[in-house]
């Protein structure tokens, strides 16, 4: 996708997502003043302090949790009145504990936060002021139209431009196996004239790569298809972080008078051909296209008659090329057990070591 289609992508999400909230808005205050429900600020507030999380839910799922969320809030801060009626300072204390621990979860929950944060809101929102006759029917009403902003916010946000966050994460994954195919065939093959420079390339790819970590880090704690086959979608950014420590550098490295790889490994061609055919398998998967994968490497078959009479660099680069091809193979059959988990529900994967850590800065 070119620069300008990405940003008029980004212009069209960022328009119908304020549709979306101004929407979620009017009708929180227009249902429950025109039904001459009581207190329609409230459901207002509710949608506001949601829209300002920056997470529009595309799952049904979700409005329910931040219902049940709002109802926990309501009990907590009923059973609170109930329980200090009068001591109005313990009551302050009682409540000033209970909103901290809240917040602590709300901090520390990976997923989706707004839970905690509406049960806090309600728990503050059903003190009346000390009053404790009609404090009952004040917090219900509070807490009901607190639910009600919820149930108008989810409603919206799933039936109008809904959001499947996992499926912009597939695209930009099969986008990056895409580009380290190409780093691959790049590395292997004489670049013609029709081919971008090499700095242009890389920096290309380390863009692509940088924009697919953004995404991963933004929705892997709440977005449904991610959170429910995490350790899968760690393999899948592990494994792009592994073929991009591999590509880049053995790119960086390649001069004009690269070492002829055949006259020192016997299957040199073979075992790009099985490179090629594992990358074509990845791209094929996510395509949607199940198929019989390749379950084995090709073993490098190094001539080491060969290798003695030869200058050291040209064994170093054979050696390098050859370790290259053993790891990129092992890399692209691990991405493919993965696959198989993620998008076909087959096989038995078990999650090996996560992505590594890196800073990413919105």
């Amino acid at each position: 996708m070119s620069e300008s289609g990405t940003a008029a992508a980004a212009s069209r999400a960022k328009l119908q997502y304020a549709i979306k909230t101004s929407l979620s808005l009017t009708l929180a205050y227009l249902l429950p003043m025109s039904l001459g429900w009581p207190q329609p600020q409230t459901a207002a507030t509710t949608v506001m302090l949601i829209a300002a999380t920056g997470m529009v839910s595309e799952s049904l799922q979700k409005g329910v949790l931040r219902v049940l969320g709002t109802v926990l809030g309501a009990v907590l801060g009923l059973s609170l009145i109930a329980l200090f009626p009068q001591e109005r300072m313990v009551y302050l204390l009682a409540v000033s504990v209970t909103v901290a621990v809240v917040v602590y979860l709300y901090n520390a929950y990976q997923g989706d936060s707004t839970v905690f944060m509406l049960t806090a809101v309600v728990t503050l929102m059903v003190f009346n002021g000390g009053d404790a006759e009609g404090a009952f029917l004040y917090g219900a009403d509070r807490a009901f139209m607190t639910a009600f902003g919820v149930v108008v916010y989810t409603a919206v946000a799933s039936l109008l431009w809904p959001v499947r966050s996992v499926d912009n994460t597939r695209t930009l994954a099969q986008g990056m196996a895409q580009r380290y195919q190409a780093a691959f065939r790049r590395l292997v093959q004489r670049a013609d004239g029709a081919s971008p420079p090499l700095d242009e390339f890389l920096t290309t790819l380390l863009a692509d790569s940088q924009a697919f970590q953004a995404q991963f880090a933004t929705v892997k704690n709440h977005a449904d298809g991610v959170t429910d086959y995490l350790p899968e979608w760690n393999a899948v950014v592990r494994a792009c972080e592994d073929m991009e420590a591999l590509l880049l550098p053995a790119l960086k490295q390649v001069s004009r008078n690269a070492v002829e790889c055949d006259d020192y490994i016997r299957n040199y061609q073979p075992a790009l051909d099985h490179v090629e055919r594992l990358f074509g398998e990845v791209d094929a998967a996510w395509r949607g296209q199940r198929g019989t994968r390749s379950t084995q490497a090709c073993a490098i078959d190094l001539n080491t008659e060969q290798l003695r009479g030869a200058k050291h660099l040209e064994v170093a680069a054979v050696v390098a090329r050859a370790e290259l091809l053993e790891k990129l193979q092992r890399t692209l059959l691990e991405l493919l057990a993965a696959l198989d988990s993620l998008l076909f529900d087959r096989g038995s994967f078990r999650g090996g070591p996560g992505p590594r850590v890196k800073p990413t800065f919105n």
